[in-house]
């Protein structure tokens, strides 16, 4: 594939996309490396559809002392 047509895909929807970066990823699997014009262009991939959404966590705790005592 040419790096046109790479850059094409990341121009495109979200499946070709995928499409790209699973063949990438099988590549690198199978002990085959990545071009110097791929690895950024899978560097991109792997940022877009890994996108960790934030996550907000709230805690909440209550500690007991052994006479049953609420500490805050």
């Amino acid at each position: 594939m040419t790096n046109q047509e790479m850059l094409s895909i990341l121009k495109g929807d979200r499946e070709a996309k995928l499409r790209l970066f699973n063949e990438l990823t099988d590549r690198v699997q199978n002990g085959e490396p990545l071009t110097d014009d791929e690895i950024p262009i899978f560097e991109t991939l792997k940022k877009e559809l890994l996108k960790v959404s934030g996550v907000v966590v709230s805690m909440e705790a209550q500690l007991f002392g052994r006479s049953g005592t609420r500490l805050s």
